[in-house]
């Protein structure tokens, strides 16, 4: 009998070991996602903001650069210039925008099983904590393409963190492009616009998707 009884608290002690790594496995994925996510950041907007001091201080310097490089045969050139190098920048933002939005579904997931785990681990030791809300439907969401991270926009909007991190570089973002456009001497109403909705609309689409969530 006393054989039986320590077997099960030796099992029980296992069981308990083993789910609290996992626990601590989601605790360890998350600060390791934290810290590139915050070194991807502060990369980028040291980049946009370099940008954006270069364009507030050389006034028409991209212009000059491309007169000397190509001999202009039509006016039209220099829109075409432009536009493709704004093209270029923008896939950049939006490949860091769906970055983004990849390592925060990520790093919701390591909270999850963070949570549930250490939940668990509490029920086995005999003195759980009472939890409010904690079953509220969560699961884990595996990614396994890319196009598929455009399902997860309204992660977003998730917390606070994850809206500094992407509305803030879409605004400097947005900035710098009017500023380019204004040194290569394309100033106009109807680029500023194409500009701000094309660089806004995954945020647009991402505050659609969280209301639908809803």
């Amino acid at each position: 009998m006393n054989n039986k009884t320590n077997s099960d608290k030796s099992n029980s002690v296992d069981d308990f070991q083993r789910i609290l790594s996992l626990a601590e496995f989601g605790v360890k994925r998350m600060e390791e996602r934290r810290t590139v996510e915050f070194r991807i950041f502060i990369s980028y907007i040291t980049l946009l903001v370099l940008a954006l001091y270069q364009l507030s201080k050389q006034q028409n310097s991209i212009h000059d650069f491309f007169k000397s490089i190509i001999q202009k045969d039509s006016v039209n050139l220099e829109l075409l210039e432009g536009i493709i190098l704004w093209l270029l920048a923008l896939c950049i933002h939006i490949i860091y925008v769906i970055w983004q939005v990849g390592i925060g579904i990520a790093m919701d997931n390591d909270s999850y099983r963070r949570n549930f785990y250490l939940k668990k681990a509490e029920e086995i030791s005999g003195h759980p904590l009472k939890y409010e809300n904690f079953d509220s439907g969560n699961k884990i969401k595996p990614i396994t393409n890319y196009l598929q991270q455009f399902k997860y926009l309204w992660i977003i909007w998730a917390d606070w963190s994850r809206v500094l991190l992407v509305v803030t570089p879409t605004l400097l973002f947005i900035i710098v492009v009017h500023l380019f456009f204004k040194n290569i001497g394309l100033e106009s109403l109807w680029l500023s616009g194409i500009n701000i909705f094309i660089s806004s609309l995954p945020l647009v689409a991402s505050l659609m998707q969280k209301r639908c969530k809803k």
